[in-house]
């Protein structure tokens, strides 16, 4: 069955997943993530049709994403997450650049920075010798065949 809207959620972890080669990419985390580091965390949230067009043009979505690294000390740890969060940066303006897409998943029309990626206190995960940079995205995607 088609989907009517776009999963924005599924659209940007498989984006990512293909962008940030050595890095898991996941809709959520768990405690038992801390295997799976370095993790990008991806969530979508508050999407709406865009107005300016017929039902089922585009659709904007807000995209939350957690960069969390660990290292050997927490300068490391904070380069390691430091580095990542520019490389989710740019690969994020860069799927607007390139008009990336996944066949019946979706297209990324838009891509606008609401928060840049920037450290925060690690949330996610309890756990020691980690840094979390979170940044927050407005993108507009649309269907792709």
């Amino acid at each position: 069955m088609n989907r009517v809207t776009v999963d924005a959620e599924v659209l940007f972890v498989r984006l990512l997943e293909q962008a940030l080669p050595g890095a898991s990419v996941q809709a959520s985390a768990d405690v038992g993530d801390i295997d799976a580091l370095p993790l990008v965390i991806v969530t979508a949230g508050n999407g709406a049709m865009v107005s300016n067009g017929a039902a089922g043009l585009a659709w904007e979505w807000q995209i939350d994403v957690s960069i969390i690294c660990d290292g050997d000390s927490e300068r490391s740890s904070r380069d390691n997450a430091s580095a990542l969060a520019d490389r989710t940066y740019a690969a994020m303006h860069g799927f607007h650049d390139s008009g990336a897409s996944i066949p019946g998943i979706g297209a990324v029309t838009y891509m606008e920075d609401v928060s840049m990626p920037s450290r925060t206190t690690t949330t996610v995960l309890n756990a020691g010798g980690l840094s979390q940079y979170d940044g927050t995205f407005s993108a507009i995607v649309r269907h792709s065949n």
